[in-house]
């Protein structure tokens, strides 16, 4: 009789804690959409202060990739790296005084663009793919590394926003949410769309992915990592990946295409020695 009225007991103080915390979560609703992008935007908004500066050392790889396509056309695939460099940069975020408070641009400067290493059994790479290359990446202005520019509350009503999911980054619960340029001109070269995972009670990003396509031959898409600073309390770039197509991605023929091979640079890398420095601190 004891034992039963002790299970008893426990089970009753069970039902009475998973009640009380039912109750607690009903008492407390969850954010709307606007609400996260409202604090999205504030979030945003601490990135532009004239106050400081913040600045990160780039260092990637990128791999140029062959997908060679048999004639008859099958549409079958075979991609295969052909050759690779190295490259670093600097990168940075300055104020755009004269675009108000929350505008800001970021500053890419790559070091010495060396020629292509071809990978063994592979011919070298010839100059005018290189040249190509270079003119498709970054050019006029890089692809952004830090998405929450379009978060801003300058930026946000080019966008339209929606939540896709709630999942886990780096034990940290955040939000999925998908978002398309619909404003033109564009911000960049080619009309934007990707993904954002924010945090949604502070609007922190903590990763982003960013896609430009269109009609041009050329398309990117980015994702990079942010890791936070605990100095600073900014989530800063820490990895990235990147898949550039420097000729059409659909077909092996026609304008951009290199005879019957598509060709893209797949990039991975770092970002090192970030730091936030008062803005009249050197480097």
């Amino acid at each position: 009789m004891f034992h039963r009225m002790r299970v008893c007991a426990l089970s009753l103080a069970l039902v009475a804690l998973a009640t009380t915390l039912s109750l607690r979560a009903a008492a407390r609703p969850s954010s709307s959409l606007n609400e996260v992008l409202a604090r999205a935007a504030n979030a945003t908004a601490a990135f532009a202060s004239p106050s400081h500066r913040i600045a990160c050392q780039e260092n990637a790889r990128q791999t140029l990739v062959g997908d060679p396509l048999p004639v008859p056309l099958d549409w079958s695939h075979n991609p295969t790296p052909w050759a690779y460099r190295d490259i670093v940069a600097s990168w940075s975020l300055t104020t755009a005084s004269t675009q108000g408070s929350d505008a800001w641009e970021e500053v890419r400067t790559p070091g010495p663009l060396e020629p292509f290493q071809p990978f063994p059994s592979k011919r070298a790479v010839d100059a005018w793919i290189t040249a190509m290359i270079d003119k498709a990446m970054d050019v006029p202005a890089p692809l952004a590394r830090l998405a929450a520019v379009f978060l801003s509350a300058r930026n946000q009503p080019r966008f339209e926003f929606r939540k896709a999911d709630e999942t886990e980054v780096d034990g940290l619960t955040v939000w999925e949410v998908k978002f398309r340029e619909t404003v033109t001109p564009s911000l960049g070269t080619l009309p934007i769309s990707g993904s954002v995972w924010i945090d949604a009670a502070t609007g922190r990003v903590v990763r982003s992915t960013i896609e430009a396509r269109g009609e041009a031959t050329i398309s990117d898409s980015m994702t990079v990592g942010y890791r936070l600073d605990p100095a600073t309390g900014f989530y800063l770039p820490h990895t990235m990946t990147r898949r550039t197509h420097v000729t059409n991605e659909r077909v092996g023929t026609g304008v951009g295409a290199v005879g019957n091979l598509r060709l893209w640079v797949q990039t991975t890398g770092t970002f090192t020695a970030c730091r936030v420095s008062p803005a009249t601190a050197a480097g």
